[in-house]
Formats: structure tokens, sequence, C-alpha cells
């Protein structure tokens, strides 16, 4: 399904350049040019700053400016914008921060004071941008005039531009609190919660509460509690009456926040009363689900429940918080990871090796542990426990606070063999799992020559051990290393590394080392493509097919099939149409007539794919040959994900009559595509392509006048509660009543998932009902189709609308 959903992303960006040409209108006529060229020139500047082509990238949005800097019209005045902002990041991204900076300041002098939201929205983010690269040199104070610029420029603009003005104040906050520059961070969280403070809408005031909170742990950080203590009353204050969860979250946060405060000052007995007030306040409401994963005020309320377990320990109530540790459990695993250690630290007979074991197996990358609990807490009591207890308690204090380092964690409690408080270290035997994690953890660390002596370790250890096993496992290990290599070092360095599994394991007698093989071959060719070394790329693909494609493990075969299919795809995004038609050909040879699992999809993948190419090249005719050919091949198959795709090829032929200007016949196609795939049995697949056909015969409806049984059609998806497209149809019922206003359309497509799916079909189909509304609903609808098909940023969609949500 993922690639069925990139394929049809991909098909949507060219089919949008080629039929959405009306975006913009001089002297009454459509320039017809003026869409295909601007997205060529912004998809050529985008994946030539990708691939580091400095030079070239700035060239291309040179090239726009050039083109269209001069044009009046509000929809080409954003995208010149935006272009000149990819300039300076290019220019930033070369280390070229002089010239970065006069990019952005010419921004601001062509769009700061311009009526149209759009160009101002750029500015903000032109800001934004100077402050980053201020602060990247150092240059604070100079970052701070930006922040006050955006404060005192933006406040009291629309409110996609507040939200954006914002969002730029709050991003420097974490930046500046990942330096260190504390003073600066509170100055910034000063300015963001007075100057936006008049905003009443309710996502607003949420950032304006965080703001406010997130100033009194930066006081308290620098270890300034009373004034801390006092910007966490004044939050309690503001929002401990509120009904939204967030906002009232925040005041609870605040007061949790208050409570760690008093606890530094050895005010224990005052903070556990805190938290017991919290819990008489707001225990009952705990449970309740807010529209985010994780409810804010059932999170603070897990963490005073957590902390009162500290402040008993810390005024030596040992039974209570054992008792406490039962109510401080969280389904949000809100301190479950230390909770043990708060347990063992309360009761002496504790085994000390559960609690070590318990602390190495928490995931730290999904903060599954998460509290504001501080070693700094707890310091006091941790320096009562006799030795060995003591060190570690401190070891484990350290490891849940700071480093969450398995290895220093060992370390410090004198080897990763000690158990309880013995002190003797036993010897144990590390296995190739553990060394591999820690080689490519160190990697990931950037501590590479930590990582080649882990590695070598390895090498030496396992590296001829003929167990397929530890074969198999030790071939993946050496993948792994290549794929970080290929992402983050020079690209030889990365081909040798791919070169040398293959070298290793291509021949292997294991399967699965094999298989890593061909992982690595597929490998070097994503990334020769991705520098455009097609000839050394070609030599790959050859290689890969020699060894792989007849291999008698059917799991190394269907793989190879699956790479070769991620090959084309590759190709067909590097504008290499004709190779990925050749290599849609080869798969169909090589696999068409294997028995292997999943064989078949890859070339039924390969069938459709190559009308989908040629659909890319304009080739319409011939598409639909291709279709109709992939179609008479499936359409017998009983595999449901075969059967779906022969339901794919009949519905983009349906698509092609209508690219060829024949809205009756592909209307037509449509209507009998829903007769001849009944969405029945064959479950998903089949399922998605029937409504696909349904939502795609909205667009030729209207065309031709159709609109009240359009209309009918769009409501009836819209009440499908299963329907991928309910939430785009009241766009659709948008355009065809002229009473009807935005805002509920916008919050309708903000919803909207995978927008590739209905958008292939969609511009050309509706550019004549768009250009025949009048103002303001067609710039409305031109604010919609620049969120659908290009930026996908509500922020810009609201400013664009001049939405302003409701009091």
């Amino acid at each position: 399904m993922t690639r069925y959903r990139a394929l049809i992303a991909c098909l949507l960006v060219v089919m949008w350049a080629a039929s959405c040409t009306w975006l913009r209108e001089e002297g009454g006529a459509p320039a017809e040019s003026f869409a295909v060229e601007m997205d060529r020139l912004e998809t050529a500047g985008g994946y030539l700053r990708e691939q580091g082509r400095f030079e070239e990238a700035a060239a291309v949005y040179d090239e726009i400016d050039r083109r269209f800097g001069r044009d009046p019209s509000p929809a080409v005045r954003e995208r010149v914008a935006a272009a000149l902002n990819a300039k300076a990041l290019t220019r930033r991204d070369e280390g070229r921060h002089e010239e970065a900076f006069a990019i952005l300041t010419e921004i601001d002098r062509r769009y700061g004071a311009a009526a149209d939201p759009s160009a101002r929205f750029e500015v903000v983010l032109a800001l934004g941008h100077k402050s980053e690269m201020l602060d990247s040199l150092g240059r604070y104070d100079e970052a701070n005039a930006v922040s006050r610029e955006v404060v005192r420029r933006f406040a009291r603009d629309n409110y996609g531009i507040r939200q954006a003005a914002m969002d730029a104040l709050i991003e420097r906050v974490w930046r500046l609190r990942s330096n260190k520059r504390s003073e600066d961070e509170i100055a910034i969280l000063a300015w963001l919660s007075e100057g936006f403070g008049a905003a009443a809408d309710v996502a607003s005031r949420r950032k304006i509460a965080r703001a406010l909170v997130d100033r009194g742990e930066a006081l308290a950080r620098l270890g300034r509690f009373g004034e801390a203590i006092a910007v966490y009353e004044d939050a309690a204050r503001r929002y401990g009456a509120e009904t939204d969860r967030r906002l009232l979250g925040e005041a609870v946060r605040a007061l949790v926040d208050k409570g760690e405060a008093l606890g530094q000052q050895g005010r224990y007995e005052k903070e556990l009363a805190l938290y017991v007030d919290i819990e008489r306040r707001h225990g009952t409401n705990v449970g309740e689900r807010d529209s985010e994963w994780v409810d804010p005020l059932d999170w603070e309320v897990s963490r005073a429940r957590v902390n009162a377990v500290t402040s008993l320990l810390m005024l030596g109530r040992n039974r209570e918080a054992l008792r406490q540790v039962k109510v401080a459990s969280s389904r949000y695993d809100v301190g479950n990871g230390v909770l043990p250690f708060l347990v063992w630290l309360a009761d002496s007979r504790t085994p000390f090796e559960t609690v070590r074991r318990r602390a190495r197996a928490l995931d730290f990358d999904d903060h599954h542990w998460l509290f504001r609990w501080s070693a700094d807490v707890i310091r006091p009591l941790l320096d009562r426990l006799p030795e060995p207890r003591r060190t570690q308690a401190r070891c484990l204090a350290a490891f849940y606070e700071a480093h969450h380092d398995r290895e220093t964690l060992d370390d410090c409690l004198g080897g990763a063999a000690r158990v309880g408080a013995s002190e003797t270290a036993a010897a144990e035997a590390v296995s190739l799992d553990e060394l591999g994690r820690r080689a490519l953890l160190l990697l990931h660390r950037g501590k590479q020559e930590e990582s080649a002596a882990v590695f070598d370790e390895i090498e030496c250890r396992f590296g001829q051990d003929e167990e397929a096993a530890i074969r198999t496992r030790f071939a993946e290990m050496l993948f792994g290393r290549a794929r970080y290599r290929s992402d983050k070092e020079p690209p030889e360095e990365a081909i040798a590394a791919f070169d040398d599994i293959v070298r290793r394991f291509a021949d292997d007698p294991v399967g699965m080392a094999r298989f890593q093989a061909l992982f690595a071959l597929s490998g070097k060719m994503e990334k020769l493509v991705s520098l455009n070394r097609f000839d050394e790329a070609d030599a790959a693909h050859a290689e890969l097919v020699r060894r792989f494609a007849q291999d008698e493990d059917d799991t190394v075969r269907v793989s190879a099939a699956n790479n070769l299919y991620n090959y084309a795809w590759a190709l067909k995004v590097k504008g290499r149409f004709g190779e990925a038609l050749a290599v849609y050909g080869e798969i169909d040879r090589l696999f068409s007539g294997d028995g292997a699992n999943m064989a078949p999809v890859f070339v039924a993948d390969a069938l459709v794919g190559r009308g989908d190419i040629l659909a890319l090249q304009g080739r319409f005719e011939e598409a639909i040959t291709a279709y109709d050919e992939a179609e008479r091949r499936l359409v017998g198959k009983t595999a449901p994900r075969l059967h779906g795709k022969a339901a794919e090829a009949f519905v983009s032929k349906a698509a092609m009559w209508g690219q060829l200007g024949q809205p009756e016949r592909e209307l037509a196609l449509y209507a009998e595509a829903e007769e001849r795939y009944p969405a029945g049995e064959d479950g998903f697949y089949l399922k998605e392509e029937v409504a696909r056909a349904r939502v795609y015969a909205l667009p030729p409806m209207l065309a031709l006048g159709r609109a009240e049984e359009a209309i009918l059609r769009a409501k009836a998806i819209q009440t499908d509660a299963e329907s991928h497209y309910a939430a785009f149809m009241p766009f659709v019922l948008w355009l065809t009543d002229a009473s009807a206003q935005p805002g509920p359309v916008r919050d309708a497509v903000r919803e909207f998932g995978d927008i590739g799916l209905f958008l292939l079909r969609w511009p050309s189909g509706f550019r004549p009902v768009i250009a025949s509304l009048p103002e303001p609903r067609q710039t409305q609808a031109l604010c919609f189709v620049a969120y659908l098909g290009r930026h996908h940023d509500i922020r810009k969609l609201d400013a664009c609308l001049g939405y302003e949500p409701e009091r």
C-alpha cells in the first residue's frame, strides 16, 4: 500500500503541473505556461539543493526571480518569495551566510508591507531563518533584535501569520535551550507570552500558556526559584478554571513545577501538600481523552503522583511511598520506568539486579519514562544511603536524568555483571548482538573511531564463523553500518562498504546472508542513482539480476523483484522514463512465471507501472494500451492484491480518457468500474479502487454540467465513515454552493491525509468550475489548491484565506 500511495503522489506532482495552468490571469487571459514552468523550476531547485549542487540550485531560484519577480499577482508573488527563501537557505548550506542575510533582507524589503498575506507569511519565515542563522553564528544580540521585530510586526496580523510568528519564536526557544542560553530563552518566552497575549483563539492561548510555564522552568534551571514560583502561580491562576484540557493541563503543569521548585528548596511538606491538592482537584478527571495521543491533564496528574513518591521518600515515609507507587503507575508510562528505582530506594530488600535490568531495558528514544524528576531533588536522600547502595543509586540517578547510556551505567556500577551489593564482578561473555548494538550506537552518536574498534572486535571474533545465525547477524550489522555511511559519509566510502558486503556474502551458502548482499547491491544502486551516476547504477543493476534473480531461495528471489521495482521507481523520479520502462519489462520477463509468494505482486506492479510512466510522459493513448494489457493479464487472478491491481489499471485507463478531453467516455468507464469490480470479498485493495472511481467521477460530472448528480455523490461519500475521501467532500460541495463559507472546508481538508489519492484527477477536471467563480471565492479556491497541491502548511492556508477562528 505504501508503494501504491507513493506512486499516486508522484503522478500527482507531474499531472498537477501538466494540468493546473490556470492559477494566474494576466489581462483577463490565462497564462497557460505559468504553473507548469514554476512547478518545474521549484522541483529542480529543491532536487539540486538536496544533492548538494548549491550553485545550480541558486541559479534555478534566480531564474524564478528573473522570470516572475515583477509579476503583481498574489499567487506569483508568494511563490517568488518562497523561491528566494529557498535560495537563502541554499547559501546558508554553503556557509555563505552574509549572502544569505542579504537575500532574506531583500525578501523583507519587497514583501514586508505586502497587502497579500501569503507574501507576508514568507517574510515571517525569512525572519525566522535569519534568527536561526544568527544563533548558529553566536550573534545572539542580533538574533534577539530579529525576534523583537517579529513580535512587533506580526503579533496582530491575521491568524495564520500569527501562528507562524509564534512558531518561529518557539523554535528559537528550543535552540537557545540546547545552547544553554537561559537568559535569552527567558526573554523570548516573555516577549511571546506578552506580545501575543491579546490573542483570544484557543490555539494561540495554548502556546502562550506553554510559554509562560516554560519561562518558569527556565528560571528554575538558573536556581531563581522565587521568580519561578511567581510565574507558576500566575499561570495556574490564569488557566486553572479552563475547560480546554490542554490549557488546564498547562495550569496543572505549572503547579507540579512549583512543587518541584519547593522540593529543590528542601520544602518537602509543602511540596507533598501541593501534590495531594492536585490529586484532590484533578485526579477524578484522569482517564478522559484529549484529541491528541497523550491527554495533557492526565499526563500532569501522573507526574504529580510520581513526584509524590519522591517527596515521601525525602520525608522518610517509606511505607507510604511504597503505597503511592501503586497509585503512580500511568497508562502513559509517565515515570513507570523509574518507579522500580524508587521502590528500591524505599525498600532495601528489593534486589538491585532487577532494578538495573529494568533500567537498561528502557527505550529513551521513545520517551518511555519521561517526567520532570531530577536527581538534584533526591540527592540528599542518596547521600544518606550506606555504601555500596549510595554509589549504585548515584549511577542510576545519572542514567535516568542525563546520559541514558547503558555502557556508561555499567561502567559506573563497576562492570556489566555486577549483581546487587556484591563487590566482585563476574566475567560475562559479550554476545554478538550486544557488540553490534554498541557499534551502531557509537556510530550514530558520531563516535566513528570507537565504533570502528568495536566492529574490528566483531570481525575478529565472528567474521569467520560458519554457523548460519552468526553469519546472518554479522551480515546485518555490516549492512547497518553501510546504510549509515550512505546517509552520513562521503559517497565513495558508502559504495565501498556496500561492495564489501556483496564480495563477502553474494555467494554465501546461507540464504539470509545472501539476502543482505542483495540489500547491499540495491543500496549501492540507490546511492549511484542519487549521484546521477547512471552507467554505474546500471552495471550494479545487471549484477543484481545475474546473481539473485534466479536464486534458489524464494525469499532472496522475491526480494530481487522488489528491489528491481524500487530501482525503476528511483529512475522514474529522476525522469529516466525509458530506463524505468525497461526495468519494468525485465521484471515481467524474469518473474511472470515465478510461483514464489509475492513475486506476482511485483509483476503486477510493473505492468501497471508501465501505464503510469507513459501517462507521466503525456503519452495517453499508449498508456491506455498499457493499462488494457495489465488488466487483461490480471483480471482473472483470484488473489485479492492482483484483482485490485486489475481494477487500478481499469480506473487509471478511465483517467487517461479525461486527459484526452473525453469526459463522457471517462465518466462511462468509472461507472463500468463499479459494476465490473464490486467491492466484495476481495477486501481492501479492490474496495480502494472502487472508491477511487467514485471520487474521480466528480470532476467530469461537473464539467458536463451534471452538478446535482455530483452533489448527491459528494454527500454520499462525505457520510461514508470508511471513505478516505470524506474529508475532502466539503470542498467539492463548497464549489457548488455560492453561499457556503470556507471555514468548514478549511477544517475538513486539514484532516485529509492522503492528498495524492484524490488530487491526481482533480485540477484539470475542476479547472472550469474554479475559473468561473467570482471573487473572493476564486482566490479562496486557489488558496486551497496551493495547500493541497503544493505546500501543505495549514498556517499558510490560514494566512491566504484570512481565516480567523471563532472566539
